[in-house]
This record gives structure tokens, C-alpha cells and sequence, in this order.
């Protein structure tokens, strides 16, 4: 999938970037490096990859499985959302937290 990419403005006089970075990066991650992923679970997702269905994003919309088992770095070691889909209205790329009718259903 695409890389995803958060970003912080900081606006201000004389502001160093390299002090700002660190003190970020130590209020993120408590040991200065990204969570360990851990082991994803062992079972199946009831769609498979490439499946089209519906993803509850406020309405429901159409979109494609991409991936079972998707994982943001900075989460905590073991978290893994069993669906990362792409959304076709727009091609954006979502997941659903559970594998659950009230997230994704059949289209």
C-alpha cells in the first residue's frame, strides 16, 4: 500500500528543529524507536483480499480489501486491524478495527 504520512506545524521565532524532533520522538515512543509489530493473529478474515464490499466510514462505502492484518507503526506492539481496503469513490486507503457487520459488510 501507499505510505502514509502524518506532519506538525510548528510556528515560532528561533525554534531549534533538531531539539523539537527529539523531544517529539521521546513523547511518542517511550524507548525512541517504533513498537515491535508482534505476532498478527492466526485467523481468517471472512473476506478475502480483493473482495468488494462495504466500509462503514460515516456512510457506507464501496471499497476493496487490499489487506487482511494492517498495522500503523506506532501502534502497540500486538494491534493489527484485520482489513485495510481502498475506497473506490476516491481510492483513498482506510481499515476496519474489527471484523464486524457494524464495520464491513457484503456489498
Amino acid at each position: 500500500g501507499e505510505k502514509r504520512m502524518n506532519k506538525l506545524c510548528f510556528i515560532g521565532r528561533n525554534l531549534n528543529r533538531t531539539e523539537l524532533q527529539e523531544s517529539l520522538k521521546k513523547c511518542i515512543l517511550d524507548s525512541g524507536k517504533l513498537p515491535e509489530p508482534g505476532t498478527p493473529p492466526k485467523t481468517t478474515p471472512r473476506f478475502p483480499v480483493g473482495t468488494r464490499v462495504l466500509v462503514n466510514l460515516g456512510t457506507w462505502e464501496e471499497a476493496e480489501i487490499v489487506a487482511h492484518w494492517y498495522r500503523e507503526p506506532y501502534w502497540e506492539t500486538g494491534r493489527f486491524a484485520p482489513y485495510q481496503f481502498r475506497v473506490i469513490s476516491d481510492g483513498g486507503l482506510c481499515y476496519a478495527p474489527k471484523d464486524s457487520d457494524k464495520f464491513v459488510k457484503k456489498c
